[in-house]
């Protein structure tokens, strides 16, 4: 059983984009270098012309690609504690949002996937989302980390729910498993015969 408090957070790839950006970039600012000095040295025009032009793409690339993932990402944390948890996303244009919910307001959890029968197995999609009776409380892939002791809190904490998200394998995918507390037992048989007494003589 998970001890709580706990928190989980969305951990974007946000570096590979910072390092495309320092890529493309330096790369850009090079080329235009390039071109500034071919100009100074009145070089041919089509000569100049060419890198001055790339090289203020590749830069504009690098320096607007991250300042453009910076202001669109969604930074969400998911507080759980023994009396429900909280939702609170933070971006650059919508601002910050903070939700708290207790834990019998959950009516379902749902676990979602795809690209599993692709070759490159980092293709892969899954999502784990939660809905409440004042609607879905947030739905998160897999950037949230940790993603599977998220799904353990909430198998742990919604005993309403008649299932659970259960792993079979590390490798494989959550399925739906009915709750034990839940699982309907059959009915007991149905008593046997009983013996009758033997009949009374006939009295005189």
């Amino acid at each position: 059983m998970v001890q709580l408090p706990r928190e989980y957070k969305t951990v974007a790839p946000t570096w590979v984009v910072y390092g495309l950006g320092c890529v493309f970039g330096g790369g850009g600012f090079v080329i235009l270098c390039v071109g500034i000095i071919a100009l100074i040295l009145h070089a041919d025009r089509h000569f100049v012309l060419s890198p001055l032009g790339m090289g203020a793409f590749f830069l504009c690339i690098g320096i607007g690609a991250p300042l453009y993932v910076r202001r669109s990402h969604t930074r969400v944390i998911i507080s759980c504690t023994p009396d429900g948890f909280s939702v609170t996303s933070e971006n650059k244009r919508s601002g910050r949002r903070h939700e708290i919910y207790r834990w019998d307001e959950v009516t379902s959890t749902s676990y979602e996937e795809s690209g599993r029968d692709d070759i490159d197995s980092r293709s892969i999609h899954f999502t784990f989302s939660v809905e409440t009776a004042r609607g879905r409380a947030f739905k998160s892939g897999q950037f949230m980390h940790p993603f599977d002791e998220l799904i353990t809190v909430f198998n742990e904490q919604t005993p309403q729910l008649p299932y659970v998200w259960v792993r079979p394998t590390p490798n494989s995918s959550y399925e739906k498993t009915p709750r034990l507390s839940h699982t309907v037992l059959p009915p007991p048989p149905p008593p046997g015969p009983t013996s009758r007494p033997p009949p009374l003589p006939p009295s005189n």
